[in-house]
């Protein structure tokens, strides 16, 4: 809708200069993309130190770098820089955008402030995931509030979003050997220490809370490393695990992900090998999966309702999605997989079968960039995100512009609690807790 928008604005010669700000890099990347996909009059650039001097170098001394049109996108907190601040509030931008508005505090705040006070822009677009009225929004005196698909119009007026978000929570109960397995876990976990445990800790969480097959594996592959003597560095972890996390840009316990680069030698006991068997020898001694069988149980009520229904499991690990895919198949043939550890090909290929075909399509966080699932009659969380900004991401992909009919979100809820983060994530997700 970005590039829709300002498109619209320069076909109809309103803007020259915008200015895009950013919080998070996934979300510069995504607005240069969409900008340069629908915008071919005005140059789009990302400003970052390299292209700054560039622009400085190509005007005379005491002339802004800003003078020409440009669709600026830059991240915040470089702009905050005094001498890029500096040069920033100088121009009369025709089309300020900030993303993330909700995290406009301290000096990202006072940046947009100094735009507005300075050189006011004709057009200020906030975009926030947040309930408007707090004090992010305090310093814009004239503020015309938009509830997201409410509100929003095309350019004839007519609503731009017709559909109504339901959402469900099924409560399933962990068996006493899931819970006995959990807590040992959770008892492991807490004797970590070093620069690094924090990091382990939401990791291992963060597997245990999306699957007991995701859990199994990244216990399995540190049982070998400590086997053999290597070292714990973040090679320990499961690919998939820090690529999931990296998207969130934040763990299950809030730890920064630039632990990522550190030692991961947690400093447990010396018999730590022990207890990570001992761990493993608990997962094989469930008798079955209680999420999975909820999820099963789900799917099979979805489907005496309306089978022609097309489903799309959201689940953050590549591991839960082969294994949801493994354990789905056996009764429909219509499940399609689509994780970061398929080829382009193989994506693809799921892609135009679930096209054609419909049925149930389950996908890992790592291949959501991108996808238009406007199409999709229900979506199920398998696992809830630590991140609600990931959550949000889920339902944009089902609530598409064009859609006519309600979007259905499931989710999943422990009724025994046994790990923490998860009553915290289904929270912050907006998910109620009655079924």
């Amino acid at each position: 809708m970005l590039g829709v928008l300002v498109s619209q604005l320069i076909a109809e010669h309103r803007i020259e200069r915008a200015l895009f700000l950013t919080t998070r890099v996934e979300l510069q990347m995504q607005s240069l993309t969409v900008l340069r996909r629908y915008v071919e009059d005005i140059p789009v650039i990302e400003v970052d130190a390299q292209s700054y001097r560039q622009l400085q170098a190509s005007v005379e001394l005491g002339v802004s770098p800003w003078s020409e049109p440009v669709l600026a996108v830059a991240n915040i907190d470089f702009t905050k820089r005094e001498h890029i601040a500096e040069s920033l509030v100088e121009v009369e931008w025709d089309l300020i955008v900030v993303h993330d508005a909700q995290r406009l505090v301290g000096l990202r705040k006072s940046l947009v402030q100094r735009l507005m006070d300075r050189k006011a822009p004709n057009r200020l677009l906030l975009v926030s995931g947040i309930t408007p009225g707090t004090d992010a929004f305090d310093f814009v005196p004239d503020l015309q509030i938009i509830e997201w698909k409410h509100d929003v119009v095309d350019w004839d007026g007519n609503p731009l979003f017709t559909t109504l978000r339901e959402q469900h929570v099924i409560t399933y109960n962990r068996t006493e050997e899931e819970k006995a397995l959990l807590n040992d876990l959770t008892e492991f976990l807490r004797q970590m220490s070093g620069p690094g445990a924090s990091l382990q800790r939401s990791l291992l969480l963060r597997a245990a809370s999306s699957s007991l097959y995701a859990l199994e594996r990244s216990l399995r592959r540190r049982r070998n490393r400590l086997a053999h003597g290597m070292p714990l560095d973040h090679s320990a972890i499961d690919e998939d695990l820090l690529e999931a996390a990296s998207l969130a840009r934040v763990s299950a316990e809030g730890a920064d992900l630039e632990d990522a680069s550190l030692d991961l030698d947690g400093g447990v006991s010396p018999d730590e090998l022990g207890i990570v068997e001992s761990l493993i020898e608990g997962l094989d001694r469930i008798p079955s999966d209680t999420k999975l069988q909820a999820l099963i149980s789900l799917m099979e009520r979805l489907a005496s309702r309306d089978s022609s229904s097309r489903v799309c499991i959201f689940a953050s690990l590549a591991a839960t999605v082969s294994y949801l895919y493994s354990s789905l198949k056996e009764t429909r043939p219509d499940v399609y997989q689509l994780a970061g550890s398929m080829s382009h090909e193989e994506r693809v290929w799921s892609l135009h079968q679930f096209a054609e075909t419909g049925g149930v399509l389950i996908v890992s966080s790592a291949c959501l960039t991108g996808l238009d699932l406007a199409e999709v009659d229900i979506g199920i969380n398998y696992d809830l995100p630590p991140n609600p900004i990931e959550m949000e991401r889920r339902w944009a992909l089902i609530a598409r512009p064009r859609r006519t009919s309600p979007c259905i979100m499931y989710a999943f809820r422990d009724g025994s609690a046994t790990i923490p983060f998860e009553e915290k994530a289904l929270r912050l997700s907006g998910f109620s807790k009655k079924r």
